[in-house]
C-alpha cells in the first residue's frame, strides 16, 4: 500500500481533486493516477499530493466530500 491517506473533493460537476498522502514520497503513483482518471472517465482528475489531510471539526475524517449540493 503505496497510499497512506486519500480524500476525493468534488466542487464541479466536470472535476474532481485526488488528495493523497503517501507513505514514502518517493514512491511512482503513475499506475495509480491512470486508474483514476480511467474511473473517472469524461471527468478531469487533479492529483494534489500533500503531507497532511486534516480531519472536520467533529473529529471524523472524510474521505469524499461533494460541494456539488452546497451550490
Amino acid at each position: 500500500t503505496k497510499v497512506k491517506k486519500f480524500q476525493y473533493v468534488q466542487d464541479d460537476i466536470d472535476k474532481v481533486v485526488v488528495k493523497i498522502v503517501l507513505v514514502d514520497k518517493n514512491i511512482d503513483c503513475g499506475g495509480l493516477e491512470v486508474l483514476l482518471r480511467d474511473l473517472f472517465n469524461n471527468i478531469e482528475v487533479v492529483f494534489q499530493y500533500v503531507d497532511d489531510i486534516p480531519c472536520e471539526k467533529s473529529g471524523k475524517f472524510k474521505d469524499v466530500i461533494n460541494n456539488l449540493l452546497a451550490k
